[in-house]
């Protein structure tokens, strides 16, 4: 068996029905993703800055739905 990694590249679009402003600043409520991802329990930015390279983000998830 080789310990070669292969590189996985995934992707998919949507078109959303709003400006693209508005859809960013939707995603940047990072407190608020719990109420969309069926998974997060709660979300926690914890670096100083909330957008761009290098956020830092707590997420506590639930698994089986617990």
């Amino acid at each position: 068996m080789s310990n070669a990694r292969r590189e996985v590249v995934i992707r998919e679009s949507i078109l959303l029905p709003v400006p693209v402003e508005r859809a960013w600043a939707f995603l940047l409520e990072w407190e608020r993703q719990a109420e969309w991802m069926r998974d997060a329990d709660r979300v926690e930015v914890e670096s100083a800055h909330r957008e761009g390279v290098g956020v830092v983000i707590a997420v506590k998830t639930r698994v089986l739905n617990v």
